[in-house]
């Protein structure tokens, strides 16, 4: 049993579930591997294959987990709006900053900060490639007519360096995810994004916000429900 506002999901074959601050790893035949009370105001999960991320929502802590044990803990400066982690152990923390900025530090393979991206605009989410060597960085700003623009600026996690930079007009950015091919892609409040390997955008389609009560994104695409 679990409460409502429980964060359930899919780890290799099984499941790791958060429910008020219990962080629970269970395998295929539901057995606990581990259990743990995570000390965060407003922990929260990013979960690849092979590990998962707790990290405290709009504050410092993050720990990250296998589903034995945890691997590392740490305490960052500027607080942690969003997090990606992928397969190969790589993960990026999206951090809000003073005033209308922000970061987004990319940690390796091997769990080591290698590279930190500075940006202006307020950060609005991250993902990184499941082979841990791209991530996408997603921040938005307001112009003179207070209509949302977001900018997704495609990175090499190696160094930080920039490899493509898109801008658009529309609505806030929410959720950014690459797919099992490498494809990157954008949710936002009325549409979703799709770019190509140069990125570049390739398509967008258009929803109703308005009608959409959950989106669930994975690997092999992505689900919408009304």
């Amino acid at each position: 049993m679990v409460g409502d506002s429980a964060q359930i999901y899919r780890y290799k074959d099984s499941l790791v579930v958060l429910d008020e601050g219990q962080l629970t790893f269970f395998d295929r035949s539901g057995n606990m591997t581990l259990s743990e009370k995570v000390d965060m105001q407003n922990p929260t999960l990013a979960v690849s294959q092979n590990y998962a991320l707790v990290y405290d929502l709009s504050n410092r802590k993050f720990y990250l987990y296998n589903a034995f044990s945890k691997i590392m803990s740490e305490e960052i400066s500027g607080n942690i709006v969003s997090a990606g982690t992928s397969p190969a152990g790589a993960f990026i923390l999206s951090l809000s900053k003073p005033g209308i900025s922000s970061e987004f530090l990319i940690y390796n393979n091997s769990q080591k900060l290698a590279a930190s991206a500075k940006k202006s605009g307020y950060s609005a989410c991250s993902a990184i490639s499941l082979d841990g060597k791209y991530a996408m960085l997603v921040t938005y700003n307001y112009d003179k007519d207070s209509e949302y623009i977001w900018t997704v600026d495609f990175i090499r996690c190696s160094d930080g360096e920039l490899l493509s930079s898109v801008t658009e007009k529309g609505s806030i950015p929410l959720k950014a995810w690459y797919t099992e091919d490498g494809v990157p892609m954008l949710y936002t409040y009325d549409k979703v994004v799709c770019f190509n390997e140069d990125g570049e955008i390739e398509k967008e389609i258009a929803i109703d916000f308005e009608n959409i009560i959950r989106f669930a994104a994975q690997d092999s695409g992505f689900a919408m429900v009304y």
